[in-house]
Order: structure tokens, then C-alpha cells, then sequence
């Protein structure tokens, strides 16, 4: 049980805990915003137990998952370290805590194999004993900002990123997220953070030719993806030139089978996130990143869903999802209008977005914010899309999880194998900014791909958070921008090229990587 653990058990009762989880959700606040010593909802969780138990969560999952000696040499090294030498502690521990999370997930036959919760309370734990330290030493708000940000960065694979040039190499970058809405299940596990893992850093030769795979992991939490950080993860991919990915998949968990979401929408439906707070209103622009022109409402899958659809990669069924909702008042203060998972209808023009396929929440969102970015830096070249996979059966997590990972594993590998002949592209000038049907208890077939082999060493919520209509919602837009070719994407001009750059570079120093 680390420290800042121990300290939360004695400060908090169980009244407090439940307290704070049933506080109704407050507003998220625009971001950069200062940190505070206090400790945040989420980190609050740190110290919540299963019931009829007395040790936490938390500490349960680091022990399992091999974490707990990292994060105690942490907590002693840092309690001797100047505040101007933080950040290289956290930046070594911070990949170190990584590192081990991937290896967990790709540890044939380990029983931490496909875990990504011991990532997840990891991460907390390191962000609860900065906040400890920071609150006994001469440490700004300033400071703690840029040093949890760093944390976050190195504890979600950012600093890891970056592909081979050789142009024999089909380059795919992917994202999951968080486990979330914990308060009504503690145990929860995201299955699109598990795959992050099993694939992050690894070269998987297939009939097609070697497959590169980089992966992050996303939090869920609005305040954060106002901080740009998928922006972050995505952009400095987009602009590495013969390093550049040819597909960018933006991966969550979402109903009973796989949606490869068409559309994505600009509207957040004010769903509660890990920080118990919402957000009603359009996504707001990333800083020093270039965006579509005028905002577009929604953005198209260019994903080779066809061939995704049609390969045989597993139990599960999987779908193209055409749904969408929509408003004519930019406002939405009068009745969405939606559109059927398998109606092909584009969303009208003039209208505004209220949901996608992936609905209003933080999944939608993610494909949005990266395929706005793509399309931003006139990356058409790269395929981008959102893949829903499916709930946990939490009553045999183990075996699910491990089914719906290799099958998800499979459909990224289908994909990869659609995307035309890698080819060396222009060089592009280089920034660096801030940043159910039953399911089967194993697979009932092998891979189509052969993958390498790896390093050895209650209720499943659905993403779309609120309430919706009979159709997924993930909504229409005033400026429906359909990435495929005929919608006139716009192309990004030398001048917004030159911005870019430059404010990456502003962004670079301020994020004070060691």
C-alpha cells in the first residue's frame, strides 16, 4: 500500500468516499487550467474498496500487475528530490510504469496478460504522491501543472511514439481509454485501453508485409481533451513524413458487437466523466493546431470498413454504423432528428451536430478531434476512423477480455492489410507540439494474420453516455465534411503550416521533457 494510499484511508471515511461519488457533476472548466495539491475525484478513488473488503482497489490491482516496487522507489526518490529536478524522476517513472503495463498485456499465458487496470491506479497513485510532495515543497501551481502533465504524458505512451521510415512498412496508430464510470463498478476494465497494450511497439508480420502498431492510452475526462492531448498524441505523427502512419484508429468500448462508426460528430451531449464533471457544447479548438475550415459539424470514416466487415476475425458480429442525430438550431434546442445505423444518408447540409455514431460522448470525440486534426494538416493520405468494440461480460472477464482483444487485434490487422501499398510521401515540415450475443469464452478461430510473437515477460457501460434515441446518436453538422474525396477537403496552406510549427515549438518548451 504506498504512502499517499495510507494517507487517504486515514483522512477519509467511507461516508466521505461515497459522498464525493455522489456529488452531482459540476461543469467542466476551459482548459490549461492550474492543478491543486488537493486531490481530485478520480485520485479520491484511490482509496475506495469492493465491498465486504478493506484493502483498496487500487492497491490490489498495482500489487497483481507487478507495479507496486516502481511506485515505492518512486515515493521514496521523490521525497528527496528539488522541485526543479522533478521532472526527470517522473518522466523515468512515469515510461518505467508503462513499460511494465505493456509487457503485462503481452505476456503469453501471464495472468496479467490484457490487464490495463493496474495502468490505470498507477497512474493515479504517482499523480496522488506529486500532489503529496508538491504540497511540503517550494512547488508553484505553475510547476505542479507542468509536472502532472509530463505524468500524464509518460504514463499513456506518448513518449514512446514514433515509426520506422522504411516505406516497406504498413505504419497504424491507435488510441484506447480509461477504464470509466467507476463509481458503479469499481473493477471495471476498458477493453480498447487493454488492446493499446497488447499492440503497443510491436511489428506483426502478415501476408501483406510487417505490420508497425504505436499505441496511447486516452483519459476520460473532458478537461483533458481540452488540454489537446489528442491532438498531442495524433499530430506529430501526422507531420513525420516517411514516419507517418497510413491509419490513425481512435478505438473504444462500446455495445454488443463492433461499430466502425461513419460519422463523427462536434457535440458533446454533457455526459459525466472520470472527474464527475460534463460538458454541453461543441468541441473546443486544440492550440496550436490547425482545424478544419469552419469547424465542420461532422467528420467521415475514410476506414477500409468493407474489407473490415467482411473478414472473418472473430465471434463478434461487426458493422458499419451509419447512425447519426441532428439539429437544424445551433442551439439544439428542438428535436434531434437521427438517422438509422444502416441508412447511408449524409447528414443534411446546414444542419448541426448532436450525436455520431459513437454518440456525444468522449469515444465520438476522440475520432473528431483526431480526424479534424488529419484533415487539418491535409493528411487524406492517412485513413482515419472509430472502432467500438464490444462490452465486458464482467462474470468472466478474463476469457472475454481475451476474446475481444485478439478479435479487435485481428480487425486492426484486416485494416492495415486494406490500405493501399506503403509508399514514400513528401516531406512534411516536422512539429512537435504540446501536447450482447453470447460470447465465446475463447476465440473459435485462429487469426487470419499470424501475429509475432510477444515480449514474454455488473453492467458494462456503453460509451454513449446520455440518452438516446432508438439510433446511436452521433450527430449532423452545419458543415458535414465527408473525408472521402468528393466533400472538397480543404488544404492546408504553407502559412497555417508555418503556425503550426511554430507554436508546437512554444508548446515544446513548455513541456519541459527530460
Amino acid at each position: 500500500m504506498t504512502r499517499v494510499t495510507r494517507r487517504l484511508l486515514a483522512a477519509l471515511g467511507t461516508g466521505a468516499i461515497l459522498a464525493t461519488a455522489l456529488a452531482p457533476p459540476a461543469q467542466a472548466a476551459p482548459d490549461p487550467r492550474l492543478e491543486s495539491t488537493e486531490l481530485d475525484v478520480e485520485e479520491l478513488r484511490l482509496s475506495a474498496t469492493l465491498p465486504g473488503e478493506t484493502v483498496p482497489f487500487s492497491t490490489q490491482m498495482i500489487a497483481s500487475t507487478g507495479l507496486e516496487a516502481a511506485l515505492d522507489n518512486f515515493s521514496a526518490t521523490l521525497a528527496g528530490t528539488a522541485p526543479d529536478n522533478a521532472d526527470t524522476l517522473i518522466v523515468e517513472t512515469g515510461r518505467e510504469i508503462w513499460d511494465i503495463a505493456v509487457q503485462n498485456a503481452q505476456d503469453v499465458g501471464a495472468a496479467t496478460r490484457y490487464e490495463d487496470r493496474g495502468l490505470y491506479w498507477a497512474r493515479l497513485a504517482m499523480r496522488a504522491e506529486v500532489k503529496d510532495w508538491a504540497a511540503s515543497s517550494a512547488v508553484s501551481a505553475e510547476q505542479l501543472t507542468d509536472l502532472l502533465h509530463i505524468l500524464e504524458e509518460a504514463t499513456r505512451g506518448l513518449l514512446e511514439l514514433g515509426f520506422d521510415e522504411d516505406p516497406g512498412v504498413t505504419k497504424v496508430m491507435i488510441s484506447g481509454f480509461d477504464p470509466f464510470q467507476l463509481p458503479a463498478l469499481l473493477e471495471r476494465s476498458n477493453p480498447s485501453g487493454a488492446v493499446a497494450l497488447s499492440l503497443s511497439g510491436r511489428v506483426i508480420e502478415t501476408a501483406s508485409g510487417p505490420v508497425q502498431i504505436q499505441a496511447v492510452v486516452l483519459p476520460v475526462t473532458w478537461s483533458r481533451f481540452d488540454g489537446g492531448i489528442v491532438e498531442d498524441a495524433y499530430g506529430p505523427q501526422f507531420l513525420a513524413g516517411p514516419a507517418s502512419p497510413q491509419m490513425a484508429m481512435t478505438i473504444s468500448q462500446g455495445r454488443t458487437g463492433y461499430d466502425i462508426e461513419r460519422w463523427a460528430s462536434s457535440w458533446r451531449g454533457g455526459g459525466v466523466d472520470n472527474l464527475d464533471e460534463r460538458a454541453l457544447e461543441e468541441a473546443p479548438d486544440a492550440a496550436a493546431w490547425p482545424q478544419t475550415v469552419d469547424g465542420a459539424q461532422f467528420i467521415e470514416t475514410t476506414l477500409p470498413f468493407e474489407e473490415m466487415v467482411a473478414a472473418e476475425t472473430g465471434p463478434f458480429p461487426v458493422q458499419l454504423n451509419n447512425a447519426f442525430c441532428y439539429s437544424f438550431s445551433e442551439a439544439r434546442d428542438d428535436e434531434a432528428q437521427c438517422v438509422g445505423t444502416n441508412d447511408p444518408t449524409a447528414p443534411p447540409e446546414g444542419s448541426f451536430a448532436v450525436s455520431g455514431g459513437g454518440g456525444d460522448y468522449l469515444s465520438n470525440e476522440s475520432m473528431y478531434r483526431a480526424n479534424r486534426l488529419r484533415v487539418g494538416l491535409d493528411r487524406q493520405d492517412v485513413a482515419g476512423g472509430h472502432l467500438h468494440v464490444p462490452v465486458l461480460d464482467y462474470a468472466n472477464l478474463a476469457a472475454n477480455r481475451a476474446t475481444n482483444v485478439e478479435q479487435t487485434q485481428q480487425l486492426i490487422l484486416a485494416a492495415a492489410a486494406a490500405l493501399p501499398t506503403p509508399a514514400s510521401p513528401e516531406p512534411t515540415p516536422t512539429a512537435t507540439p504540446s501536447t450482447t450475443p453470447t460470447v465465446a469464452p475463447e476465440p473459435t478461430q485462429e487469426p487470419k494474420p499470424t501475429v509475432a510473437p510477444e515480449p514474454s515477460t455488473a453492467p458494462s457501460p456503453v460509451e454513449t453516455a446520455t440518452s438516446a434515441p432508438a439510433a446511436p446518436v452521433d450527430g449532423d453538422s452545419s458543415a458535414s465534411l465527408a473525408t472521402t474525396g468528393s466533400a472538397g477537403l480543404p488544404f492546408l496552406t504553407i502559412t497555417a503550416v508555418a503556425i503550426a510549427a511554430l507554436g508546437g515549438l512554444v508548446l515544446l518548451l513548455r513541456r519541459r521533457r527530460s
